[in-house]
């Protein structure tokens, strides 16, 4: 605590909201990861707890992101509204007490561990559709890749995540990983309903000199307050650019999938790891992306704000490093995976340049519908989470005669499909430009 006082007396308000959102995605992908190196294990003590099938343990994976597309739409709503303070700080108490009942969960019932596990997901769904709300009262649209790469602290957490879990699993029993990530969680909303605040004009510490700068830099936006009725749903859900999001996204989150989750089972089950080292292993694409999203970020602010590249050139160029190279990557993994080093280069190099999306179209929800972008966001990450979800599906199906290479390189070629079939759609439809609808005489 005495740490985090002295960082916020050094920071600014604004340098603060980064740090407490990076670090609050990483406490959420902690909860959302957990199960990925938790399951590779608990679930093989005969006795202790019912052994699954493996489209069963597909099921728990995956049925986590129907919850988080429940929410998406609602908590974006509600955070354009009543603010992201209140929604996310209540979620998130929810969701950590929930992850350490877990242990209780899995030994009673397999479907009240389901049901437990969508009710997480819903609750974590609420952060990401926040984002861009409180994104557009702290920051103009042209250093909002920069803040925007907070969001992939949560790559670096799930690389923590997969390396202690993996350490304290191997100690103290797959039951410790759930009580260590839940612990963290409740100890982060504290700081979070301490240090942050929707607006700077509701943050009682910030200082006049900062408080003039941001509101000169987020005049251009010219909000409106638009109550319920007067939300175009009409032109959100038939816009061409917000389904070039919506379908960049999608494919970002099938190559999540695949690559993050996925991951510790491939290793354990094709390479042939033990618990340990598979942790280690998957630990790095995802520790990786975190560094690699930051410069991501950093490079396409200096681009727009030097005007070496105009917005529109900047969210093609970078989409291209975020999707259709990982494409490729992938590719290659299915082709030569059986190897060791080919599936750490290919399937590392796939998710280090997929941070490069931070300057693609993950801003561009605010460049088209600043106004609406919780709302828009909502939209666009409920359609992602379902992503996530046929992902874990698919590659049950794929895997159901065994996982063997010969099973999983056709999940790498679907994967390469998506991420291929996602950078063409939104190449095509993608604006940089406020739709008309984003300003209420157009509604």
């Amino acid at each position: 605590m005495v740490l985090i006082l002295s960082v916020h007396k050094a920071l600014t308000c604004r340098g603060i909201l980064y740090l407490i959102l990076a670090i609050g995605f990483m406490t959420h992908a902690m909860i959302s990861s957990v199960f990925n190196i938790a399951i590779v294990a608990m679930f093989e003590e005969n006795g202790t707890l019912i052994v699954l099938s493996a489209s069963e343990k597909q099921e728990i994976l995956g049925i986590y992101y129907l919850g988080y597309a429940f929410t998406q739409i609602p908590s974006g709503r509600l955070a354009d509204t009543f603010g992201a303070k209140k929604v996310v700080g209540f979620s998130t108490i929810l969701a950590a007490l929930l992850t350490l009942a877990t242990p209780f969960i899995a030994r009673w019932n397999y479907y009240a561990l389901l049901g437990t596990r969508v009710i997480i997901g819903g609750l974590e769904g609420c952060l990401y559709s926040s984002l861009p709300p409180i994104t557009t009262n702290w920051y103009s649209t042209t250093p909002s890749s920069k803040f925007l790469s907070c969001i992939e602290a949560g790559a670096f957490s799930i690389g923590l995540t997969y390396l202690t879990g993996g350490y304290l699993i191997d100690l103290y029993g797959w039951e410790s990983v759930f009580y260590f990530v839940g612990s963290l969680s409740l100890i982060w909303t504290g700081f979070w309903f301490y240090l942050v605040y929707d607006n700077p004009n509701e943050h009682p510490r910030i200082t006049l000199e900062e408080k003039i700068k941001i509101e000169q830099e987020v005049l251009h936006f010219e909000r409106k307050t638009f109550s319920l009725f007067e939300i175009p749903w009409k032109g959100i859900v038939t816009s061409g650019p917000v389904w070039a999001i919506v379908i960049a996204q999608m494919a970002n989150y099938y190559l999540s999938g695949i690559l993050t989750y996925e991951g510790p089972t491939y290793i354990r089950e094709v390479l042939q790891y033990d618990i340990a080292k598979v942790g280690l292993l998957s630990s790095l694409p995802p520790l990786g992306k975190f560094f690699t999203t930051i410069f991501f970020g950093k490079l396409a602010d200096y681009l727009l704000n030097t005007g070496k590249l105009s917005t529109d050139a900047t969210r093609r160029i970078f989409e291209t490093l975020g999707l259709l190279i990982p494409a490729g990557l992938l590719a290659i993994q299915a082709i030569f995976g059986q190897s060791l080093t080919v599936s750490l280069l290919a399937l590392i190099g796939a998710k280090l340049l997929n941070g490069a999306c931070v300057g693609g179209h993950f801003p561009n929800i605010i460049d088209v519908a600043p106004n609406f972008s919780g709302i828009v966001a909502g939209w666009v990450y409920t359609y992602s989470a379902i992503s996530v979800y046929l992902s874990s599906k698919i590659t049950a199906i794929l895997l159901e005669d065994g996982h063997t290479f010969d099973e999983w390189k056709y999940a790498f070629w679907v994967s390469a499909g998506v991420c291929f079939l996602g950078f063409v759609f939104y190449s095509i439809f993608c604006s940089t430009k406020p739709e008309k609808w984003n300003s209420l005489m157009s509604c």
